[in-house]
């Protein structure tokens, strides 16, 4: 049998792996450079140096690039931020801008340029994941401009307090694979809990802001508890919650890592550090209670054994500051 020799490269530079990663950290002047070595280089540093157009810095040199220059580069534009003027726009309707993934607008009036951001969306409809389009003042329209356009993108976060009716119909219709959402307090009802369910399967990330006018809303919290058992992040810091019925559907959260919540009777300081102290000795020490939960437990106690159930959670907020928890004996 032969053994043929392996051909290592003498040089690092010479797999393109290791160019795709260098290239991230050069200069756009440099990357240029890189470009004009071989067709090999072009096609792994060319990406790195058209990546990003921010227009609060590279207006005026992209307002100047020619259209054939665009034929050539335009495609490997994949985020566009800070587009504040209509001539941001407008210099980013060559045919070849069609693959943008994230794309954040903050133009006044962009009802005005409709038709040019409507071919632009168009364009770059199969790719985008991340739109934010904000305008001063706030224009409820522009989440419907995203429930439009980009069905694809990953995250929902409105940058003021809508209408409930529009955020029920976008988690409704609109996304297809939600991982992180946003809701302000006064959206949360009956309808947005089960559009929240709707996406069980992948959410990832919860948070509710903003101060409640009541409470009325918290008894369909424990229903998104319940089944986003794919959930790593869940903030509630705008509810009082019932231990007893949230609590005992938080632990079908397996994998949440991060809590922010608030329980009530659980408000004094030393009843929140009784809480997590009795957590971090039973994770060192290994000893997780196994009796169910007695009626005469303190509110410490009682929320005590509701946190040791979750294994992955290693930072808890309960209303006064922010804890880090031991890895859990039953992860290791």
């Amino acid at each position: 049998m032969q053994l043929v020799p392996e051909n290592r490269p003498s040089n690092l530079l010479d797999l393109p792996e290791i160019r795709v990663l260098v290239a991230r950290y050069l200069a756009r002047s440099d990357c240029r450079s890189c470009m004009r070595v071989c067709h090999d280089w072009f096609r792994d540093f060319a990406p790195a140096l058209w990546h990003t157009i921010d227009f609060s810095k590279d207006a005026t040199a992209f307002s100047s690039v020619s259209s054939d220059v665009l034929d050539k580069y335009a495609g490997f534009i994949s985020q566009v931020i800070n587009m504040s003027e209509v001539s941001h726009i407008k210099s980013l309707q060559h045919y070849k801008v069609d693959s943008i993934q994230t794309m954040k607008i903050n133009l006044p009036n962009n009802w005005f340029y409709r038709e040019m951001l409507s071919d632009l969306y168009l364009r770059c409809r199969g790719s985008i994941e991340d739109l934010d389009i904000s305008t001063n003042p706030s224009d409820p329209n522009t989440l419907e401009n995203q429930r439009k356009w980009a069905s694809r993108r990953a995250d929902l976060a409105p940058s003021h307090a809508n209408n409930t009716e529009l955020m029920s119909d976008l988690l409704f219709h609109s996304f297809t694979s939600l991982k992180s959402c946003t809701l302000y307090a006064q959206n949360f009802a009956m309808s947005t809990a089960f559009g929240l369910v709707i996406h069980q399967e992948t959410l990832v990330s919860l948070t509710i802001k903003g101060e409640m006018k009541d409470n009325s809303s918290v008894k369909f919290l424990p229903l998104v508890v319940r089944l986003s058992r794919h959930l790593q992040f869940l903030s509630l810091e705008s509810f009082v919650c019932d231990l007893e019925k949230v609590g005992r559907n938080l632990s079908e959260s397996f994998g949440l890592q991060e809590l922010r919540i608030r329980f009530k009777s659980l408000d004094a300081p030393q009843d929140i550090d009784r809480c997590i102290q009795q957590v971090c000795d039973w994770r060192r020490s290994g000893n997780i209670p196994s009796i169910p939960p007695q009626h005469d437990d303190s509110i410490s106690t009682s929320c005590a054994r509701v946190l040791i159930l979750l294994k992955q959670l290693r930072t808890v907020w309960l209303g006064t500051k922010v804890y880090y928890l031991p890895p859990s004996p039953m992860t290791q």
